[in-house]
């Protein structure tokens, strides 16, 4: 009788030992299955991010360039050329909403980014291009003349400080994902936000 209960305890050992193998072979499955979800979907931020910064850059430029077009025009035919570029480029200015959004989101301290600053910029560029500038025959008048140099000044300054992200990580899943920790961009959002800043108060 006695022999009998020791090779039960015998046999239910190893069946034992290869439950808990197959117990730990699942948990360490789910877990990587967990943690590659979530390597995905920061992936998956981070490369709004890029994108939303890339095309925020690209509103400033493009901006800037037709602001120029328009502060050395002559007269009216050749500004409603730039002012319909103008208005191409001001609608990529949603990106730069969206990557103050999430900047406030990712920011160690959140409050540090004011997102109604960059709706109030967006707001008074949109403001600018409701009444054209320069809607009459010949050179600029000097008041318009002044409005747009001042834009335009911010709007080279606001271009290199969110610019300088390496357009070739575009397909790099390691430096997308550092995006999405805040890495390389949130600094250029915080200067981004100052000149902002300065020019509402302008």
């Amino acid at each position: 009788m006695e022999q009998q209960q020791t090779g039960k305890r015998s046999a239910a050992l190893p069946i034992t030992l290869i439950l808990l193998v197959f117990s730990l072979i699942g948990n360490v499955f789910l877990y990587s299955q967990a943690l590659q979800r979530q390597q995905d979907s920061k992936f998956e931020t981070g490369k709004t991010i890029y994108e939303d910064a890339m095309t925020a850059g690209q509103f400033f430029e493009e901006l800037s360039v037709q602001l120029d077009t328009l502060i050395q025009s002559r007269g009216m035919e050749e500004r409603q050329a730039a002012l319909v570029m103008a208005g191409m480029a001001i609608q990529k200015r949603g990106s730069l909403l969206e990557l103050a959004a999430a900047a406030k989101r990712l920011a160690p301290d959140g409050t540090k980014i004011d997102e109604e600053a960059f709706a109030s910029f967006a707001g008074k560029v949109d403001a600018i291009f409701l009444q054209p500038p320069g809607a009459y025959e010949g050179p600029l008048k000097d008041t318009d003349r002044e409005k747009l140099n001042v834009l335009k000044e911010y709007a080279d300054r606001m271009a290199e400080a969110v610019g300088g992200l390496n357009a070739s990580i575009a397909d790099n899943r390691t430096a997308l994902i550092r995006l999405a920790a805040g890495a390389d961009w949130l600094d250029r959002v915080a200067k981004l936000q100052q000149l902002i800043g300065e020019y509402n108060a302008a």
